[in-house]
């Protein structure tokens, strides 16, 4: 099974527990392939990582390396880019949720753009509240 992420598309997904602010890991723990340089802000001692966005009813639009067969670990993206690259044990054994995902879509068709602005946020918004979701993503979860 391919565990590499679409490398192009938005996904949309909702979680069982608040993951925002956790690094996810694709299906099967290795070295962490993250490059965090360009992908992170700082703002009031805070670390953001810039391609995760939270929508409402819960959702996180994101259009970085992740997939439903992704796990997530107990690190944050501000322990990440200090400590650099994890092994693959110090990985496992920062796992916290194997199957976190509730539902997961992916925007194969491309009906919004890569790197969501204001109106497109605002768009997925008015998806989700009008439940419309599968007439734009394809769902996988």
């Amino acid at each position: 099974m391919d565990f590499t992420p679409p490398p192009t598309h938005i996904k949309i997904y909702k979680t069982k527990a608040d993951y925002s602010e956790y690094v996810n890991l694709w299906g099967k723990p290795q070295e962490h392939p993250y490059e965090l340089l360009g992908r992170l802000n700082f703002d009031n001692n805070d670390t953001i990582f810039l391609y995760r966005w939270e929508l409402e009813q819960g959702y996180i639009a994101e259009s970085c390396e992740i997939w439903h067969t992704d796990y997530f670990t107990n690190i944050t993206f501000k322990e990440m880019y200090r400590h650099g690259r994890f092994s693959s044990d110090s990985l496992k054994a920062r796992i916290i949720d194997k199957n976190p995902f509730v539902e997961f879509y992916v925007d194969d068709k491309d009906s919004f753009c890569r790197i969501p602005k204001v109106e497109v946020i605002d768009k997925l918004n008015e998806v989700i509240r009008n439940g419309e979701m599968e007439k734009y993503l394809n769902r996988l979860k």
